[in-house]
């Protein structure tokens, strides 16, 4: 299974009478809240694959042993969205400013409110024209590609309002 933080619940099937089930650690990393449950709870895995193995094994030790092996992938967690600041602006336009995704993460921009006409919903800095009198709300969502983390998401407010005062004029002599 995929995860994408570095807690997860393992599976396996339970010991009969007179057997023992023992959790181990075979590639990345994990510390097992019980290493003889079967259905344990394995912290501080690593950001790739982690592989544990089930064994059981009877009591006398006098029967071959049996175990299976599961692969745990820690995709890691998601880049935290940030969609700027909020901003009041005194014309119809706006270059909307948030923050870069990750690798295997995917950025869109998604009106929520008002109006206006985002240039590139899937760049982080896009141009939105056609902006309506007074709020308008704009959300960044970042998902990853594999779709299995929770989406994170922030929201911008972006206020026109034309008797705004203007950024002063440069004037060069």
């Amino acid at each position: 299974q995929s995860v994408c933080t570095d807690v997860v619940a393992l599976a396996a099937n339970a010991v009969q009478a007179n057997e023992v089930g023992t959790w181990t650690v075979l590639s990345g990393s994990g510390d097992f809240h019980d290493v003889n449950d079967p259905e344990t709870l394995v912290e501080n895995l690593s950001v790739g694959i982690n592989e544990f193995v089930w064994t059981i094994t009877d009591a006398a030790n006098t029967c071959a042993e049996s175990s299976d092996i599961v692969r745990i992938e820690v995709i890691g967690s998601l880049t935290v969205a940030d969609a700027g600041e909020d901003q009041e602006v005194c014309i119809d336009e706006v270059t909307l400013v948030a923050n870069a995704v990750a690798v295997g993460e995917a950025g869109t921009w998604v009106l929520i409110s008002g109006t206006g006409q985002i240039d590139n919903s899937t760049s982080a800095t896009t141009l939105v024209t056609g902006l309506s009198l007074g709020e308008n709300e704009f959300e960044w969502r970042i998902t990853d590609d594999n779709g299995i983390c929770p989406d994170s998401y922030d929201r911008v407010i972006i206020t026109y309002n034309p008797q705004a005062t203007p950024p002063t004029v440069a004037i060069a002599n």
